[in-house]
């Protein structure tokens, strides 16, 4: 049975620096065996391979950079900063700001009444806004009309196919209610009624 020194050894050699590193006091077997590095930088630089897709230069700084394999082809072709700071100060405008005289569609200037200031002092056409507004709401109240038309399309054939099974009739009156029965009046054996001489006529 062969046995791996390398693993078993308390020291190894780092393949990224070639420095000479030994086993730390508290690390378990199973993870020195897989540890290969002497730091973690060695670890992150050995992972960092470039691949040959050849090296620029910044146009910001005028230094040269590289690409890693996380970089596509085409992502790389049209790469053109070495960082994302020179890339927002390339970005950045060196002149000054001129401000426009027509609106993006190119038909109406940004001055008199096609011209609309908002809070926060942006300026935009007034009659290409309108235009939008109006284009929009067209466009809901024909997908409207349309729905409604469909509608009634659909009652009227549920109204067609639904047949009655007989003619409507008028509803006969109900009849009155019967007079309740009198209810006979308990009397003693041998009593007569005598009239009430008392109580005026």
């Amino acid at each position: 049975m062969s046995v791996d020194t390398n693993t078993c050894a308390s020291t190894k050699v780092c393949p990224q620096c070639s420095t000479t590193f030994a086993r730390p006091k508290h690390t378990a077997q199973r993870k020195w065996e897989r540890r290969k590095h002497c730091s973690r930088a060695c670890a992150d630089q050995s992972m960092r391979r470039e691949i040959a897709l050849g090296s620029k230069v910044c146009q910001q700084c005028s230094k040269p950079f590289s690409t890693f394999r996380r970089v596509g082809t085409k992502s790389w072709e049209e790469r053109k900063f070495c960082s994302k700071p020179c890339a927002a100060k390339g970005m950045r405008r060196s002149g000054p700001k001129v401000k426009r005289t027509h609106c993006k569609s190119g038909k109406h200037p940004l001055t008199g009444k096609h011209l609309r200031i908002d809070l926060n002092g942006r300026r935009s056409c007034r009659t290409c806004a309108q235009a939008r507004w109006r284009e929009r709401h067209q466009k809901q109240r024909d997908q409207m009309n349309a729905e409604r038309r469909a509608r009634r399309v659909r009652q009227k054939q549920r109204s067609s196919t639904t047949t009655r099974s007989r003619p409507r009739t008028k509803p006969q009156p109900r009849p009155a209610p019967a007079a309740a029965p009198q209810r006979p009046v308990w009397r003693p054996a041998g009593f007569s009624p005598v009239p009430n001489t008392k109580r005026p006529a």
